[in-house]
């Protein structure tokens, strides 16, 4: 599969201007390199064959006993389920340190379709034998495919790849349950059951060809991990016992045990619940067509799947990810468990086929959110125990979940017959999901801590970043203070105060702007430029000011101060925005009086903050200034009355002065007036001066292009952001802050493109996983550049650690 995504031709690292990065519109729509595609491709097919066959086969495993043995047999079915899926986790823990995930995938896919051919075979014979037979392809082979290629499918991208990758590949387990639904929808009338195990075998068939063609022809995309050498190797269980040492993280890794737990028990007995309520009202329009009970219960099962595959569907793509940014990890799965609730109380209420069919369908759009957010509260777990811990969750707590809530079906029917038993069904759903909810409802609280701890005591910088993630979403209490302890600490790592500042911008708490304001006293000039900088990121700060005239008193008055003792350019220059933006009468007070006291560029970036103020009563203090001899303050003026009132005759005279000279300076001086103020009419000039053999003018000329949202400016951009010197970097990152969003956007995505193809340039290897111990300084120093420049810090501390300095 390929897609034509870009047109970068580059020689010896140098993008033309001729050539530059073009993305086509189904690469924009699903945020997919050209280099990805035959990965996506590949596991979204696999994953779609799997899906597709394993809802086949578990609508048939279940329509078929259910008609021979009855609904009262259904708990019975799930028990041995869950039993064999136990029995195939702990054999498969013992195969997967001895075989390469794509061998053992297909020797466990050709296990799965001998095991399927000898069931079909004894069909007719031994329903038995062939119950059990088909159970065991199930629940021991298929499920543990499914835990391999989930693993095969992590190391085949980046972390970099799978934010953007993922979602896609996800997706196509829910439109396989929709194409299986509509198959065994139209096929239920035309065939004998136990055909529907030949097409099962026939998707199965299809992966394995699949898996060795991808191993074959795309061996060459291959993904680096960084690693070192120096690890030992511990048990599963060792490695968690090292983590239940700490009472904090036993307490959040006990919590997810009892909500996966509970999540299954639930899942059980409402899967009855709803098996039994299609079983009793089975669409009676098929039945006189002639096709039999089992017929009419595989139809109606096949598409009632599609309904509730076609509503998680909607939910993946539309309102998924943002229900989770809005409620939070814990809040979203909280949510799982009160529409559950609310749903189960209709089944109180009236059980019958629609309230059932409603309750099914709820739970299993909110189970999306719920496993969503439940997948990201492993980023609280230590990274190397993550997958050890997800292993142990999904292959022995949930299959255990799933026996306990069997246990409880067999139990009750023991004890209850119809209508009762119902009503006693209902009634331990709605138990258990009352217990579901106190236990999620406290695990926010063991999250927190976890996340607290880590980022209070932990020493591995790493740890603590993934903390402050944790902490930067929604749901916790409490945060600002431990935020303003590690803020107020004068030896604290600048990355780790950074990034706290950084989550406050996205938080956007007006709570926090005491704590930002006593920041900006740090030692570090870094760091209280990225105060200011968090504070002009609060789109509401003028309101909230407006509502405490106190706060906006003592603003003001340490952004004076903080100006007349401040040093440093850059951050006079920011504190002088940040006035602007407050604009109260404190504020624009002190501009208009260091206007009158300043001189040249400072007098300059007073010009440009007055007109930030946006207020039309500036103009005649700004006017003078388009006739002044310094260059720089005309310049300023041009910006400032360009943002305030219609000046355009005025500016596109400074302008063209400007370019009258020719000289580098003036060109520059022009080209931030035409991108400030998005004067699309001088584009043929930018275009001139990007090909300026200075490359200060040319930068400034990409640059104010892209402000401008012209896509000839990214290959430009991109060759100074691949430039060797670090500094040139951090320049025009800086620079890239004001630009079209959509620009920005796209010279991200390719960004980050290129540094993976020149990572895998840099050291060619037939391993997934690169030891670092193994390559020389040169080429970590390589690297951590590499990784610098699209900041992903976690790998430029692993390659420090590995640096020989």
């Amino acid at each position: 599969m390929s897609f034509l995504c870009y047109n970068i031709l580059l020689n010896k690292n140098k993008m033309s201007f001729g050539t530059f990065p073009k993305i086509s519109l189904i690469n924009k729509i699903f945020n997919i390199n050209d280099n990805e595609w035959s990965r996506v491709g590949f596991a979204w097919i696999i994953r779609f064959l799997y899906r597709v066959g394993f809802v086949v086969g578990w609508t048939i495993i279940v329509a078929m006993f259910v008609a021979r043995y009855g609904i009262a047999s259904l708990p019975y079915l799930f028990v041995m389920n869950a039993f064999f899926t136990i029995l195939g986790t702990v054999f498969y823990s013992s195969l997967l340190h001895h075989f390469r995930k794509n061998v053992l995938m297909i020797w466990t896919v050709v296990a799965a379709i001998i095991t399927l051919s000898l069931a079909y075979l004894l069909a007719k014979f031994d329903l038995i034998y062939f119950f059990l037979l088909l159970v065991v392809a199930e629940s021991i082979f298929l499920v543990q495919f499914k835990i391999i290629f989930d693993g095969y499918i992590e190391e085949m991208f980046t972390p970099l790849e799978s934010e953007r990758t993922f979602p896609l590949i996800e997706a196509s387990e829910t439109v396989g349950g929709i194409i299986a639904g509509l198959g065994v929808t139209l096929l239920a009338g035309s065939i004998d059951t136990f055909n529907f195990v030949v097409l099962w075998i026939m998707f199965l068939l299809l992966m394995i060809p699949l898996i060795v063609l991808y191993e074959t022809f795309f061996e060459k995309v291959e993904v680096i991990s960084l690693s070192l050498g120096r690890t030992t190797r511990v048990g599963v269980m060792s490695k968690l016992k090292n983590e239940f040492r700490n009472v904090k993280h036993m307490g959040f890794i006990k919590g997810l045990f009892l909500v996966v737990f509970l999540q299954w028990v639930l899942f059980n007995l409402l899967e009855f619940q709803y098996t039994k309520a299609v079983y009793q009202t089975v669409s009676n329009v098929v039945m006189e067509a002639g096709s039999g009970f089992e017929h009419a219960f595989v139809h109606d099962l096949g598409i009632l799947y599609v309904l509730f595959s076609s509503s998680a569907l909607l939910v993946q793509l539309f309102i998924g990810s943002r229900i989770i940014n809005y409620l939070g990890v814990i809040g979203s799965m909280i949510l799982h468990t009160i529409v559950t609730f609310l749903s189960l109380f209709g089944l109180i209420l009236s059980f019958d086929f629609t309230t059932a069919i409603l309750a099914k369908n709820n739970f299993t759009i909110t189970s999306i959110i719920n496993m969503n957010a439940y997948h990201s509260a492993y980023y609280a777990v230590k990274d190397k125990l993550r997958e050890h811990t997800r292993e142990l969750l999904e292959g022995v707590v949930r299959p255990v979940g799933a026996i306990v809530g069997t246990l409880f079906l067999i139990t009750l029917q023991f004890l209850f017959k119809d209508d009762v038993l119902i009503f006693a069904v209902n009634l331990v759903m709605i138990i258990v999901t009352i217990l579901f909810f106190v236990v999620t409802y406290l695990l926010q609280q063991k999250y927190t801590e976890v996340a607290v701890f880590d980022l209070s005591e932990s020493k591995n910088r790493i740890v603590r970043l993934n903390a402050i993630d944790i902490l930067s979403q929604k749901g916790h209490r409490n945060v600002l203070p431990i935020f303003s302890k590690i803020l107020s600490r004068k030896d604290e790592n600048v990355v780790v105060k950074l990034k706290i500042l950084k989550a406050l911008r996205e938080l956007e708490y007006a709570d926090a702007i005491p704590m930002i304001m006593n920041v900006l006293y740090d030692e570090k000039p870094r760091i209280r430029l990225a105060a200011l900088n968090t504070l002009l990121s609060y789109d509401k700060l003028p309101s909230i000011l407006s509502k405490n005239l106190k706060l906006e008193y003592d603003l003001v008055n340490l952004l004076k101060q903080l100006y007349v003792d401040e040093k440093n350019a850059e951050l006079k220059m920011a504190i002088l925005r940040l006035l602007s933006f407050i604009s109260t009468i404190y504020a624009i007070d002190f501009l208009l009086e260091v206007l009158k006291k300043s001189t040249g560029s400072l007098k300059a970036d007073v010009i440009f903050a007055l007109g930030a103020c946006a207020d039309p009563s500036m103009v005649n203090i700004l006017l003078p200034f388009l006739s002044v001899t310094n260059k720089k303050q005309r310049a300023a003026a041009a910006i400032a009355l360009g943002k305030i009132s219609n000046y355009n005759f005025e500016i596109d005279k400074v302008v063209d002065n400007f370019i009258s000279f020719r000289s580098n300076n003036e060109n520059i001086l022009a080209l931030m007036i035409i991108g400030d103020l998005r004067m699309r009419n001088k584009i043929s000039y930018c275009l001139r001066m990007l090909e300026s053999k200075n490359s200060d003018v040319r930068l400034h000329a990409a640059i104010t292009m892209a402000k401008i949202g012209d896509d000839r400016s990214i290959p430009v951009i991109l060759e100074f952001l691949l430039s060797h010197k670090e500094s040139t970097v951090f320049k025009v990152k800086k620079m890239l802050e004001n630009i079209d969003v959509r620009i920005s956007k796209n010279i991200d995505r390719m960004l980050k493109h290129l540094v993976a193809e020149k990572i895998n340039e840099l050291i060619s290897t037939d391993k997934r996983k690169i030891d670092l111990d193994k390559l020389n300084n040169k080429q970590l120093l390589d690297l951590r550049r590499l990784y610098s420049i699209i900041e992903e810090y976690d790998e430029v501390d692993v390659i420090n650690s590995a640096l020989k300095i």
